[in-house]
């Protein structure tokens, strides 16, 4: 099957042409070029904005240090969570909180207890649902999930692959980590990928 009408954006959106250019490898896309300009740009990017509008970057590790320069920026300490920081669930359970607890579901940090930074509670995104949880922090805690402790990441950062399924009003894209991903994929010899990747990162949004 071929999906040929487009839905996520409207026909005429910018996102759509930047898209298509993309997926058909059109010039830039085959041979980005890293400017002073894009450079500046990433820099003066107001942290907040993350908070509502991601970053999508290729590498995880390009993920893990634009998070934690976001959250500096923002002024929040690196061993606990702030209210109102997003949060990605990483993990799979439809039993545990009525389903509400699946791989990248968004949430919002609503309270962290004084005492122990790991109880929190947690409202799904676009919803009143909330659910009071043991949080793991990727960044924070590390790779070792404590029992009964739910997995989770920061939302600030996706890399392209974490953010397929997912929609904003709209998205950041790393210039940088535009040229660190398709020079690693050239490293891999799968240099195809990268028309693929950038169609999906700009898909991700629904208005400029």
């Amino acid at each position: 099957l071929e999906l040929t009408q487009i839905q996520r954006q409207a026909q005429d959106s910018p996102i759509i042409q930047l898209a298509y250019a993309a997926r058909e490898g059109q010039e830039f896309w085959r041979n980005p070029r890293l400017t002073r300009e894009a450079i500046e740009r990433w820099q003066a990017v107001d942290a907040k904005e993350f908070l509502t509008a991601p970053l999508i970057v290729g590498k995880n590790t390009t993920r893990i240090a634009c998070t934690a320069s976001i959250r500096k920026a923002l002024g929040y300490p690196d061993y606990r969570p702030v209210i109102g920081e997003p949060i990605v669930c990483r993990m799979n359970d439809k039993k545990y909180k009525g389903g509400a607890f699946y791989n990248n579901a968004l949430f919002r940090i609503v309270t962290v207890d004084d005492t122990d930074f790991r109880q929190v509670r947690l409202r799904v995104e676009d919803s009143e649902d909330e659910h009071d949880i043991t949080i793991h922090l990727e960044e924070i805690h590390g790779k070792n999930v404590p029992l009964g402790a739910v997995p989770c990441r920061f939302g600030y950062v996706y890399t392209a692959h974490t953010a397929q399924g997912g929609e904003w009003p709209t998205v950041f894209i790393s210039d940088p980590g535009l040229i660190e991903w398709r020079n690693a994929l050239r490293h891999m010899k799968a240099l195809d990928q990268f028309p693929k990747w950038s169609y999906t990162a700009l898909t991700r949004a629904k208005t400029m």
